[in-house]
C-alpha cells in the first residue's frame, strides 16, 4: 500500500486502529443491530480518521481544524455508543476497555494535534 502524508498524522494511526478493531468487535453483536447500534458505531468510528484525512486536504488551517473538531465529535459519539452496548451486554467488561483505551488514545492525540496546529509558533 502506498504511503499516503496522513499516515503520519499520529491521530488518524490511533483512530485507524480503532475502526479496525469496532469492526472486529462488532462483528460479534446481535444480528437486528446490523443497522441500529452496529451501523452507528462503526460510521462514528470511520468518521474520525475520515476526517482527519478530509481535513488534511483542505487548502487553509480553519478548515482543517473544522475537520478536525468533527472528528473529536465523532469520537465522544463513539463513547456514547461503547457505553451503550456495555451497558446492553453487546460488549463485555475487557472489550469495552481494550475499545475505550485505543478511542481515549485517539482522541487525545488529536486534541494534542489541533494544539499544535493552531499554536503560535
Amino acid at each position: 500500500m502506498k504511503q499516503q502524508p496522513y499516515h503520519k498524522i499520529l491521530a488518524w494511526q490511533e483512530a485507524n486502529k480503532f475502526v479496525i478493531e469496532v469492526y472486529r468487535k462488532t462483528e460479534l453483536f446481535p444480528k437486528q443491530e446490523m443497522f441500529g447500534i452496529t451501523s452507528q458505531l462503526r460510521r462514528a468510528a470511520l468518521s474520525i480518521p475520515a476526517n482527519i484525512v478530509e481535513g488534511r486536504a483542505k487548502q487553509s488551517q480553519k478548515d482543517f481544524v473544522r475537520y478536525l473538531n468533527i472528528a473529536e465529535g465523532s469520537s465522544k459519539e463513539c463513547a456514547f455508543f461503547l457505553e451503550i452496548s456495555h451497558s446492553l451486554g453487546f460488549l463485555d467488561e475487557k472489550t469495552y476497555d481494550f475499545l475505550e483505551d485505543i478511542r481515549t488514545r485517539a482522541d487525545f492525540l488529536l486534541r494534542k494535534y489541533k494544539q499544535s496546529i493552531t499554536s503560535p509558533e
